[in-house]
């Protein structure tokens, strides 16, 4: 199992919606409720991440800025990930190595 601090890993999209799949829970949400109860991180499946041009790119792009989020706050330092092979073209059009996202409203 590899583990990594979310601040090594580089989103793989410029943009994310606000909302998880399914359209119920925000990422600012699930923040709130990682930060109120830290037991809830526990509940966050595992991102899968790629290493590609010497970086970690994750596939998982809302979750990774809510754990990003959560490190710059103090409560976390680093998540298990899964790893791939590679990272489908369509999930990877960032504009600026995945430093950030902008972030949509749904």
């Amino acid at each position: 199992m590899l583990e990594l601090r979310p601040s090594e890993i580089f989103f793989s999209q410029a943009t994310i919606r606000d909302h998880f799949s399914g359209g119920f829970r925000t990422i600012y949400g699930t923040l709130e409720q990682c930060m109120n109860d830290p037991d809830v991180i526990n509940d966050i499946p595992e991102i899968t991440v790629c290493h590609k041009d010497g970086k970690w790119f994750t596939l998982d792009n809302r979750r990774l800025w809510v754990f990003r989020q959560l490190e710059m706050r103090g409560r976390l330092s680093s998540i298990s990930v899964n790893e791939s092979d590679s990272i489908p073209e369509c999930k990877y059009n960032t504009k600026n190595g995945g430093t950030s996202v902008e972030i949509l409203k749904w």
